[in-house]
């Protein structure tokens, strides 16, 4: 069996701060969610994927503004 290595981590990084990055992330992801809760129907695809756009948009507009 061959085994391929596609990419290597520098020395520096430190695996224990990455997964911090990631939680912290995470953590912030959760307090609200990214669209309103409930059921949502929509005719299209293209329909649903500009509401989502608008949605995520929304929230990021919001959560901006505080800074």
């Amino acid at each position: 069996m061959v085994t391929k290595v596609h990419g290597r981590r520098s020395g520096d990084a430190s695996p224990l701060e990455d997964a911090a990055i990631l939680q912290r992330t995470v953590n912030r992801l959760r307090r609200s969610p990214l669209v309103p809760k409930g059921v949502h129907r929509f005719a299209t695809h293209e329909e649903a994927e500009r509401w989502m756009i608008e949605q995520t948009a929304r929230l990021h507009a919001r959560r901006s503004s505080r800074t």
